[in-house]
């Protein structure tokens, strides 16, 4: 691995394309894609004493998607954290995976607490046999704050009269231990939802994090056959929609649209969340970068976790972005965006797109 990666970043020509879009300098923050990157690979023995070094960054994909080489830079940050002891908020996070399989550690039976705020029981559609799976993940099922995406969404299934299928076993995508630098832990909770899904007869899993999904099209596979096809909530929204199967609510109000880095340059989805904000009625702003090349909220790689100043700052600049451009609202399709804005502060209403709908 690392003589494949050493090949790989040698092609890095040092012409500065990485460091103009990372998010941490362009805020006025400690971080460099080349210093975490191609440089410090070849230099393990220096990252060793830097602990942080390599958690100083949000893994937004931005560096990589503009190189002129494919340098990957995102890949390098990645195998450098497995290489260091990783700070202590991120290694009680990799305990709790080990130990409960969530990101909080909590008693699997918890993760129900988001369906008291629902107008539905959902007793008849846990472990039943179903065309499709909605995979929650552990964000929006143990955090309050994140609960109102998956009643948003389990509302519209219902609206629609979607056959689906939750799991009462759903462990943790693993995506959090990828980008933690602990990709060898993943295998076992692949394995386990792949079978859970399996046996209850799903075609297609959908699921409203785009974190989630990566795990499940890009990491999965390596594992585990995935015997299904596998959509982000908004793709399977909008196919609703143009089916007929969905009447979404109209709406004259202004909304922005924040590209979640894990969506749009991790999985090349950027029109169907726009799409369906259109099909409210909304006025769609943008911000001044966008789709592939837009900024990431500063709540991704785990920045949050080992830095919430920095996260923090790179969210407010994009806040302060969405009120002048008048927005009532910033609308996202992620849950690591919605809490790092709304932590943040900056007293602008956050909102999943299935809210609007």
């Amino acid at each position: 691995m690392t003589l494949k990666l050493l090949l790989e970043t040698d092609k890095c020509i040092h012409c500065g394309s990485c460091t103009s879009v990372c998010p941490l300098l362009n805020a006025g923050l400690k971080g460099d894609p080349q210093k975490n990157g191609p440089d410090a690979l070849k230099d393990t023995e220096r990252v060793k004493y830097l602990t942080n070094l390599p958690f100083n960054c949000t893994l937004c994909l931005a560096c990589q998607e503009v190189c002129p080489v494919n340098v990957p830079i995102p890949r390098v940050v990645e195998h450098l954290r497995s290489k260091v002891k990783a700070p202590e908020s991120v290694e009680q996070m990799i305990e709790n995976i080990k130990r409960s399989e969530n990101i909080f550690g909590l008693k699997s039976e918890e993760r129900w607490m988001w369906t008291f705020e629902l107008d539905v029981t959902l007793e008849e559609r846990i472990d039943v046999k179903a065309d499709i799976g909605y995979f929650t993940g552990c964000n929006s099922a143990f955090s309050p704050l994140l609960s109102k995406i998956l009643t948003s969404h389990i509302s519209l299934l219902e609206r629609a009269n979607v056959n689906y299928t939750l799991l009462s076993e759903e462990a943790c995508c693993g995506f959090p231990l990828v980008i933690a630098g602990r990709r060898e832990l993943v295998a076992p909770l692949a394995e386990k939802n792949i079978e859970n899904f399996k046996k209850k007869g799903v075609k297609k899993v959908i699921t409203s994090c785009p974190a989630c999904l990566r795990s499940w099209r890009e990491i999965y596979p390596k594992i585990k056959e995935v015997p299904f096809e596998v959509q982000h909530t908004t793709q399977f929204l909008w196919q609703l929609v143009k089916e007929g199967k969905l009447k979404v609510a109209k709406t004259k109000e202004a909304f922005v649209y924040q590209d979640p880095c894990e969506l749009a340059r991790g999985c090349h989805i950027v029109e169907e969340p726009r799409k369906l904000i259109k099909e409210t009625g909304a006025k769609l702003l943008e911000f001044q970068d966008k789709k592939l090349e837009a900024t990431c909220c500063g709540g991704g790689g785990l920045l949050r976790a080992t830095n919430v100043q920095a996260a923090s700052r790179i969210a407010l600049l994009k806040l302060q972005e969405a009120k002048r451009l008048g927005a009532k609202a910033i609308i996202t399709a992620c849950p690591a965006c919605m809490q790092n804005f709304v932590k943040a502060g900056g007293r602008m209403q956050v909102l999943d797109v299935s809210e609007i709908l």
